[in-house]
């Protein structure tokens, strides 16, 4: 099995809310990916962080994540992105027209799964419901 960690997973690894073997229970055997997009998500949260100390733990935690191997983007991960946009926006219910872009991250990372045929590992189905054609691990 090939997986991709959301980073969600990640961030709660960094936070101490979960343990690297809580997860690795849930993938045990499997090949692990990360995103380009939650190397970004992570470079962000370094970049903003008040705080030396933290700041040095958040890059420590970046430079462990970027030895994993990187799924980049390509052409075809912008057309299920885009197809995963447009689902998003018409399936909102109550809200006509509702705009999915506080979602972009989460969508590029679904995108990778599916063009890749590798499975999210996730704590958050909501960010990620109305895309069948995804298939998720949940924590």
């Amino acid at each position: 099995m090939e997986v991709i960690v959301d980073t969600c997973i990640r961030l709660d690894i960094a936070d101490g809310k979960l343990s690297v073997s809580e997860v690795d229970s849930k993938i045990k055997g499997a090949n692990i990916y990360c995103s380009v997009i939650t190397l970004g998500e992570l470079e962000f949260g370094i970049s903003v962080c008040d705080d030396p100390q933290t700041g040095a733990e958040k890059q420590d935690f970046f430079n462990r994540i970027s030895t994993l191997p990187i799924l980049t983007l390509a052409p075809t991960t912008a057309t299920i992105f885009g197809s995963f946009a447009v689902t998003m926006k018409r399936r909102q219910k109550g809200n006509t027209g509702a705009n999915p872009r506080k979602r972009y991250h989460d969508l590029w990372i679904a995108a990778q799964a599916v063009e890749g045929g590798f499975a999210l590992l996730t704590d958050n189905k909501s960010d990620f419901k109305n895309l069948p054609e995804l298939k998720l691990l949940m924590l």
